[in-house]
């Protein structure tokens, strides 16, 4: 930030899919569940698969989409509307801010393919489990920041959640 270094977009992916914090989160909730995940298992779903880097995706997306406007009023230059916009000279914040929502859909609709895949090895409520994380980051985030709104704005996000879908 004090750099006012704009990383590329995968530069920035790389640091910030850790950093949303959505494989702690996503894991303490699944392993509450009460099973027992098998290696095989964990290799589809687990931490370090290709499933729970999408839902990182989504999550640190979903966050710099709401978070945007505001973050650059604090100043932190490096998001990801920032780095997109970095990428593709000439694009404007409305441009690139429709470009990131695009990468998150495609992020979400490989989810549903690696969904539909981990049935074979992992029972269906682990990998809704799983799969709830990336949910809940777009629930949290759909309209504004979910996690400093009031009250009224969650109730109104809530009923938005619940009956209409995601994309």
């Amino acid at each position: 930030m004090h750099s006012e270094h704009i990383p590329s977009y995968e530069e920035y992916m790389r640091c910030t899919v850790v950093s949303i914090g959505a494989r702690v989160v996503t894991w303490t909730s699944a392993f509450l569940l009460g099973e027992k995940f098998t290696d095989e298992m964990l290799s589809h779903l687990g931490p370090d698969s290709r499933f729970m880097y999408l839902i990182s995706v989504v999550a640190r997306l979903a966050n710099d989409v709401a978070t945007f406007q505001k973050e650059v009023r604090e100043g932190k230059l490096a998001t990801a509307v920032g780095c997109y916009m970095r990428d593709h000279p000439g694009c404007t914040q409305e441009e690139a801010t429709a470009g990131v929502v695009n990468l998150i859909e495609s992020a979400e609709e490989e989810l549903e393919w690696a969904l539909f895949r981990s049935r074979a090895v992992a029972p269906e409520f682990c990998s809704h489990a799983v799969v709830n994380g990336a949910r809940n980051s777009r629930f949290l985030y759909k309209r504004m920041d979910g996690l400093t709104s009031i009250d009224e704005e969650i109730m109104k996000l809530f009923q938005d959640f619940a009956f209409n879908p995601l994309v």
